[in-house]
C-alpha cells in the first residue's frame, strides 16, 4: 500500500469510527426534542468539558494558531492559549452558570428563548435569531472549506476539492441527524482525544527525526533568534493582544452552540467544574501544536501563507512515516467537524424551536416529528453550506474573523441580560441594530475602526445602550424575573432543581446543585 493510500486509510477508519458513535448515540435517543437537542439536559463534567473544548478548538488549533506561531514564534502561545485560558472559563462561570440557572428556572432551551423573555420583546428575539443565523452558517462553510483543501493537497489533487468538501459534510450529516446532541458530544470527546493523541505523538516523534531536540534548539538560536522571543509586530503587540483575545471571548459565549451546551448541563456545578478544568485542557493542547510549528519554521522554512497554516501537516509529510501523516490530517478533520456538528445542531435547534413550533403552534414540541424536523433542518444546512463552500477564492480565516466579530454584537446585550436592571428591549434592540450595522462595515472597510474591529464596536454599541436605558422607561418586571432571580440565588447560596424552578436549598451531593 502506497503512503497516500495508507493515510486516506487512516481518515476512513476515523470517518467510520465518529458514525459508529453516532449510531450508538441514536440507540439512546428518546425521540423527544428535549433528547434531541439537550440530551435530556443530562451532560456532567466529563461530558461537557469534552463537547465545550471540542467546539472551541476547531482548526485554529490545527491551523491557524500553528501558522502564526511559524511566522512569529513562541510568543503566540501566550497571546492565544494563555489569553483564552483565563477568559474563557470566568465567562462560563460569570455568564455559562447564570444562563444554566435561567434555562433550568424557566425551561428555555434556546438563546431566542431567553432573550425575547427577557426584554418582553418577540423583536428582540427575531434579531438575535438573524444574528446568530446569519454569522454561524458561514463558520460552518470554513470547515467544509478546509476539509476540502485538506483531502485535495493530502492527495495532490487525486481527491478533488469538491468530493474532500463532501465527504466531510456527509459524515457530519450522518452522526448528527442519528443522536443529536449527545451524539456531537460524544464524538467530540473521541475528536479531542485523537487530536491531543496525535500532538502528543508528534512532539515526541518529530524532534528525534529532526536531529533531536538539542540540535533543533541550536538552530532556532542560529537561524530564528526572533521566534523564541515575543515579537513586535502588530499582531502580537499588547494591544493587538488584548484586542484578539477580547474578539474571541466576546464572541465564544454569543455562539449558539455553546450557549445551548450550557443549557445541556446537569448542573451548575457541573459548569463550575468544568470551568476549572478547561484551562488545562486548552493550555495542554496548544502547548505541542505550538512547538510543532516552531520546530517547523527550521525544518521547513520558506513556507507562507496555507503553506505556513499546514506546517504541522507538512512536518508529518516529509518527515514521518505514512501512518503518522495520515493520523495528522484524520486530527484536522477531528477539530474541524468537533465544531461543525455543534454548529449545524445549534442552528437546527433554533430553527426548530424558534421557527417550525410557532409556525406550527407547538404541533413540533416534545414528539417525534420535533425530531424529523430538526434532522430535515440539519440536511438544508449542511447542503447549503457545501454549496457556498464550492464558490472560489475563500480566505477560511477571514471568513472566521467576519463571523467572530458578528457575533461580538450580542455580547453587550447578553451581560447587560444577566447583570442590568435598568436595561429595556429599546436599548437592547439599539445596541443590537447598532453592532449589526457597524460590525460588517467596519469588517468590509467601510468604517475604519482598525485593523480588529470587534471591541471598537461592541464599545461604541455599548454607550448606544446604555444612553437609550437612561433616556426610557425600564422593565421592572422582567428585570427582577431575571437579575433579581440571579441575585436573590447567589445571595442565598446553594439551589437545587425541583422540575422547572429553581428554589434555595443547603443540600448537597445531590448532584443537581446549581
Amino acid at each position: 500500500m502506497s503512503g497516500k493510500a495508507l493515510g486516506l486509510a487512516v481518515v476512513a477508519l476515523y470517518f467510520a469510527a465518529v458514525v459508529v458513535v453516532g449510531h450508538l448515540s441514536n440507540r439512546m435517543l428518546r425521540r423527544n426534542r428535549e433528547d434531541f437537542f439537550l440530551a435530556s439536559r443530562s451532560f456532567g463534567v466529563a461530558l461537557l468539558f469534552f463537547a465545550v473544548l471540542g467546539t472551541n478548538l476547531s482548526a485554529f488549533a490545527m491551523l491557524g494558531a500553528p501558522g502564526a506561531a511559524y511566522r512569529y514564534g513562541v510568543g503566540v502561545y501566550g497571546m492565544v492559549a494563555a489569553g483564552l485560558s483565563i477568559t474563557f472559563p470566568l465567562l462560563f462561570y460569570f455568564v455559562g452558570h447564570r444562563v444554566w440557572l435561567l434555562g433550568k428556572r424557566y425551561g428555555y432551551s434556546t438563546p431566542v428563548q431567553m432573550f425575547a423573555d427577557r426584554f418582553e420583546s418577540p423583536t428582540v428575539g427575531v434579531v438575535v435569531f438573524v444574528v446568530m443565523v446569519a454569522y454561524t452558517i458561514p463558520y460552518v462553510v470554513i470547515g467544509q472549506i478546509g476539509s476540502g483543501l485538506a483531502l485535495s493537497g493530502a492527495t495532490d489533487g487525486a481527491i478533488p476539492y469538491w468530493a474532500g468538501s463532501l465527504a466531510v459534510t456527509v459524515v457530519v450529516g450522518l452522526y448528527v441527524a442519528q443522536g443529536g446532541m449527545r451524539a456531537t458530544a460524544l464524538t467530540n470527546a473521541v475528536q479531542v482525544l485523537v487530536f491531543m493523541a496525535f500532538l502528543v505523538t508528534a512532539a515526541v516523534l518529530v524532534p528525534p527525526a529532526l536531529g533531536g531536540a538539542d540540535e533543533l534548539g541550536r538552530e532556532l538560536v542560529e537561524r530564528r533568534p526572533d521566534l523564541l522571543r515575543r515579537s513586535a509586530h502588530v499582531q502580537t503587540s499588547p494591544i493587538a493582544w488584548i484586542m484578539q483575545v477580547f474578539t474571541f471571548s466576546a464572541a465564544m459565549m454569543c455562539f449558539p452552540q455553546i450557549f445551548v451546551r450550557m443549557l445541556a448541563a446537569r448542573s451548575g456545578r457541573v459548569i463550575r467544574n468544568m470551568a476549572v478544568l478547561y484551562p488545562l485542557g486548552f493550555l495542554l493542547t496548544f502547548l505541542p501544536a505550538i512547538s510543532l510549528a516552531v520546530w517547523g519554521s527550521v525544518a521547513v522554512p520558506g513556507l507562507d501563507g496555507q503553506g505556513a497554516d499546514n506546517v504541522i501537516i507538512v512536518l508529518m509529510q516529509r518527515f514521518m512515516p505514512a501512518a503518522l501523516a495520515g493520523f495528522a490530517l484524520a486530527a484536522l478533520f477531528a477539530m474541524i467537524m468537533s465544531t461543525m456538528d455543534a454548529q449545524v445542531l445549534a442552528l437546527s435547534h433554533l430553527f426548530t424551536t424558534d421557527i417550525a413550533d410557532r409556525l406550527l403552534r407547538g404541533r413540533v414540541a416534545g414528539d417525534e416529528l420535533g425530531v424529523k424536523v430538526g434532522r430535515w433542518f440539519v440536511a438544508v444546512v449542511l447542503a447549503v453550506g457545501f454549496g457556498v463552500s464550492l464558490v472560489p477564492n475563500q480566505s477560511i480565516f477571514d471568513v472566521a474573523n467576519f463571523a467572530f466579530t458578528g457575533f461580538g454584537v450580542v455580547f453587550p446585550v447578553l451581560v447587560g441580560m444577566l447583570y442590568s436592571r435598568r436595561l429595556n428591549k429599546q436599548a437592547a434592540l439599539a445596541g443590537l441594530v447598532t453592532g449589526s450595522v457597524l460590525a460588517p462595515l467596519a469588517y468590509f472597510g467601510v468604517l475604519d475602526l482598525g485593523p480588529l474591529p470587534s471591541l471598537p464596536v461592541v464599545a461604541i454599541e455599548t454607550v448606544v445602550m446604555i444612553a437609550v436605558a437612561a433616556t426610557t422607561r425600564p422593565q421592572p418586571d422582567a428585570a427582577d424575573r431575571f437579575v433579581g432571580f440571579l441575585r436573590s440565588t447567589f445571595a442565598r447560596g446553594r439551589t437545587r432543581a425541583v422540575g422547572p424552578e429553581i428554589v434555595p436549598t443547603g443540600l448537597t451531593g445531590t448532584g443537581l446543585e446549581a
